[in-house]
């Protein structure tokens, strides 16, 4: 693949995140990140805008329109 394993699992959980459970609206970003495996939601979404371009919240907002 070409990447580590560290970053295939980081983008895996990453994928996760953004493909299943950001789309629920009513479940919290920080509960999110938490349920992903990350304690700390300053790095969950430094990780995922780095890997989508975009906060987790954008992400959220861009598809379900809030």
């Amino acid at each position: 693949t070409g990447s580590t394993i560290t970053e295939f699992i980081q983008y895996t959980r990453l994928y996760h995140a953004a493909r299943k459970m950001l789309l629920t609206p009513n479940q919290d970003l920080k509960e999110i990140a938490i349920q992903l495996g990350y304690t700390d939601y300053s790095y969950f979404g430094r990780i995922f805008k780095r890997q989508f371009g975009v906060s987790p919240s954008e992400y959220r907002n861009s598809i379900l329109g809030d």
